[in-house]
């Protein structure tokens, strides 16, 4: 029987991956998730599973990031017709 700890889905290290790029580095997301850069790059490397807690945190910030890019968006695309709100 394998004693390694399970393996991360794909998934959640490229959510980790898209989130610091997002974020503007690795820095920022080990920062953003109150982490030190070492225990970040273990997740990253899939060598460590992130908790359930962490992975709702990174969820959080990655659709709060997306929003704010999406409201940026329509802000300018009403600005350029010259809607006022």
């Amino acid at each position: 029987m394998d004693s390694r700890p399970e393996k991360m889905s794909e998934n959640t290290v490229k959510l980790l991956q898209a989130a610091a790029e997002m974020l503007g580095g690795e820095q920022a997301l080990a920062d953003r998730l109150a982490i030190d850069s070492e225990m970040l790059a273990k997740y990253m490397a899939d060598t460590r599973p992130l908790p359930d807690l962490l992975l709702l945190k990174l969820v959080d910030m990655v659709l709060a990031e997306r929003e704010a890019l999406v409201s940026a968006a329509q802000r300018r695309a009403m600005g350029e017709r010259g809607i006022v709100t």
